[in-house]
């Protein structure tokens, strides 16, 4: 009986350990832990170049071969992710608006081994910028009940900052994260602004163009000292140039996932 009693004990010891690890485990690779599916992602953010952004793939003024072209781009590339405006009005990328279809070309790009990450509101869109915050959190949260299966994460809009203050962003922030356990992000202009960052998961950091390697360097590292994870997402006209992919390599060996 004693022989029995410690070897009950040993095994309730035992299950506890792995519970103790296998639990935050399992939270980080599947419960929408910030990043989980974004660690050691890529995607192309310009490739102008060629075919310009994928940000416009949604977007009805561009057709299936253009968006097969961009896709090959993408993965000729090495990108495992694929950014997408959810809406849009800027002529130069192409008006974006919901459209029933979207499950069915977000399931394709899965299909093809790039998965979506939902940029929820553009810059240079003065008619959907002058709208009230209620009309984009209504936007996102149906964004998410149709999409959120299918993305590995969202960003509250691109170049926030032109259009909302630091509050009203952190404020979408936390609206989005109530309807989702996906990663949300912000993305601003160019460095980093005071208090647009402090509730998001990730910082999709907008370096600028034509820096020297030291000015890159430089703006990273002011973005990773906020202690957060930072995604290195806006730096280069084309994402495919031999300069890009430098500075990629720099940002990665720094910090940046």
């Amino acid at each position: 009986m004693q022989i029995a009693h410690r070897s009950e004990i040993k095994f309730f010891w035992g299950l506890v350990a792995f519970l103790f690890v296998f639990i935050p485990l399992a939270s980080l690779f599947f419960g929408g832990s910030a990043a989980a599916d974004l660690y050691g992602s890529r995607a192309s953010f310009l490739l102008m170049n060629t075919s310009g952004m994928s940000l416009s793939y949604l977007s009805g003024n561009v057709d299936d071969a253009w968006r097969s072209r961009m896709e090959n781009e993408l993965l000729a590339n090495g990108d495992t992710h694929i950014y997408l405006y959810t809406q849009n009005e800027a002529d130069d990328v192409g008006n974006v608006s919901p459209q029933p279809n979207w499950e069915a070309r977000l399931s394709h790009l899965n299909s093809r081994g790039l998965r979506p990450v939902m940029w929820l509101m553009a810059d240079d869109s003065p008619s959907l910028a002058s709208k009230p915050l209620s009309y984009h959190k209504a936007h996102n949260a149906e964004m998410v009940r149709r999409l959120d299966g299918q993305v590995d994460g969202y960003v509250v809009g691109l170049e926030a900052d032109e259009y909302w203050s630091a509050a009203q962003v952190r404020e979408m922030v936390a609206d989005l994260k109530t309807r989702t356990n996906k990663p949300v992000g912000v993305h601003l202009t160019p460095g980093v602004k005071p208090g647009y960052f402090d509730n998001a998961d990730i910082i999709y950091l907008q370096t600028g163009f034509r820096l020297s390697e030291a000015q890159f360097r430089a703006r990273v590292r002011e973005a990773l000292a906020l202690g957060k994870p930072v995604i290195v997402s806006e730096y280069d006209l084309d994402s495919s140039s031999t300069t890009a992919k430098r500075f990629g390599d720099i940002a990665c060996e720094m910090g940046a996932i």
